[in-house]
């Protein structure tokens, strides 16, 4: 058991995934803040997931499900670290301190659950869908 859990963390794909949850909430954090690109800042908080998922199992479409849910859990963790820094440098947050922070990261699990483990049955669909193809 302990081997599964060291080779998956260690995944190459998953690893491409959490890159891509780095890049989501950099540009949720920059876009955040101005009304021109608010629209912008919803799309990457909440396709970032969806994105991350797809791209991990698009590489390797083994263990879709524990990856999108893997992804899920580092997408709403995210969010809260997200949260806390706005908070440190400054800005008005909704909910305050470690606690607020954390509070972030619960209420964007669902929404990251639902949309990694979406993200990942799609990448392993469209991974299966051009092995056949060629």
């Amino acid at each position: 058991m302990r081997k599964y859990w060291r080779d998956s963390l260690s995944d190459p794909t998953l690893i491409k995934g959490l890159v891509t949850v780095v890049i989501g909430d950099l540009v949720w954090a920059v876009s955040v803040g101005h009304r021109e690109t608010y629209f912008i800042a919803l799309l990457a908080q909440y396709m970032t997931p969806l994105f991350a998922a797809a791209v991990a199992t698009y590489f390797d479409a083994r263990r879709p499900i524990f990856k999108g849910i893997a992804l899920g859990g580092a997408a709403a963790l995210g969010a809260g670290v997200v949260s806390l820094a706005f908070e440190a440098l400054g800005r008005d947050v909704d909910f305050h301190g470690l606690g607020g922070a954390l509070l972030v990261a619960t209420l964007s699990l669902p929404v990251c659950l639902l949309a990694s483990a979406i993200g990942g049955v799609a990448g392993c669909a469209l991974s299966h869908a051009l092995k056949r193809s060629d």
